[in-house]
C-alpha cells in the first residue's frame, strides 16, 4: 500500500525552524569529533559526519560498535565526552531529552517504549505534555495514516510487537519533529507494517523536509531507504558514503557483513 501525500497540515507542521532562519542546504545533524568514554573505556572514538537536512540517513555496524550510544548521545541521554554536535546550526550537545524534544529531535527505540496500560490515542498524547501542543485532530490523522486508526482505543498490551513500534514512531512524529532517530526500527517487523513505516519515512522525509537517523541491522531495507550510510566498529566510524559505496566497502565487508552479503537491487 503506498503512503498518500501529505496533508497541508502535516507539511506545514514539518517546515517550522528550530530557532533561527535556516538556508536551504543547511546540516540537519553535525557530529564533530565526538567521543565518549565509560569510564577507561571509549565507546565512542573521535566520530565525525554531516547529515543533510532532510535526508534518510543510515548506521550500521556490529553489535557493540557503539550505535546505540551515538544516538544517546546525539538525544541527550548521555553528555559527550569530548566534541560537538549540532542540530539545524545549534550546539545541543549539552541538552537534556526533554529540551531537545522541545527543539524537534523526536527519538524511537530499538524495544519500544510505550506504556501498556494506556490506549493508543493515550500514548500518541504523551509527548504534547512537553511541547505543549495538543492537536487531537492531527493526532487522528497520523493514526490514519499510519494504518492505526483502527486500534486507536486498544491498549497498548493488546498490540503485537511490530503494532507498539510501529505507535512509537507515530507518537515521534506527533511533535513534528525536525529530526527522529531511530533505533532497529524493522526489527521483528513483519512486512505489511515494515512497509507502512518505510513508505512514510520517505515521504516526511521529501514532503515536510524531516531528517531521519536510522540504526539499523536490516541491511537490503536500509540500502533502499538511506540516502547515505555510516557504519561503526568498535567505537570509530570505519565507512561513510552511499549504500551501495558501504556495503561494498572491503572493510565493512571484513568487520561486519561477511562475504555472504549481497546488495538487492
Amino acid at each position: 500500500m503506498r503512503a498518500a501525500p501529505l496533508s497541508p497540515a502535516l507539511r506545514e507542521g514539518g517546515v517550522q525552524p528550530l530557532a533561527t532562519q535556516l538556508e536551504e542546504e543547511s546540516a540537519g545533524i553535525v557530529v564533530e569529533h565526538v567521543s565518549k568514554r565509560f569510564g577507561g573505556i571509549f565507546a565512542l572514538r573521535d566520530v565525525s559526519f554531516r547529515v543533510a537536512q532532510g535526508s534518510i540517513f543510515g548506521m550500521i555496524g556490529p553489535n557493540g560498535s557503539g550505535k546505540t550510544t551515538l544516538l544517546n548521545t546525539i538525544n541527550g541521554v548521555y553528555r559527550a565526552t569530548t566534541g560537538v554536535i549540532r542540530v539545524e546550526g545549534r550546539e545541543v550537545q549539552n541538552l537534556s531529552p526533554s529540551a531537545l524534544l522541545r527543539l524537534g529531535v523526536a527519538r524511537t527505540f530499538q524495544n519500544p517504549h510505550v506504556f501498556l496500560t494506556l490506549t493508543v490515542q493515550e500514548n500518541m498524547m504523551l509527548p504534547t505534555i512537553e511541547t505543549g501542543r495538543l492537536d487531537v485532530g492531527f493526532r487522528d490523522e497520523i493514526l490514519q495514516t499510519l494504518h492505526l486508526d483502527g486500534l486507536a482505543k486498544a491498549t497498548a498490551s493488546q498490540l503485537s510487537g511490530g503494532e507498539q513500534k510501529l505507535l512509537e514512531f507515530a507518537r515521534a512524529m506527533i511533535t513534528r519533529p525536525r529530526v527522529v532517530l531511530m533505533d532497529e526500527p524493522f526489527g521483528g517487523v513483519d512486512a505489511a507494517i515494515k512497509t507502512v513505516m518505510q513508505d512514510n519515512i520517505r515521504r516526511w522525509s521529501s514532503e515536510a523536509g524531516t531528517t531521519f537517523m536510522v540504526v539499523s541491522h536490516e541491511i537490503p531495507d536500509l540500502v533502499q531507504l538511506a540516502n547515505r550510510v555510516v557504519c561503526l566498529a568498535e567505537g570509530s566510524m570505519i565507512a561513510d558514503g552511499t549504500p551501495s559505496e558501504v556495503t561494498a566497502d572491503e572493510h565493512v565487508v571484513s568487520v561486519y557483513l561477511g562475504r555472504r552479503y549481497e546488495r538487492k537491487d
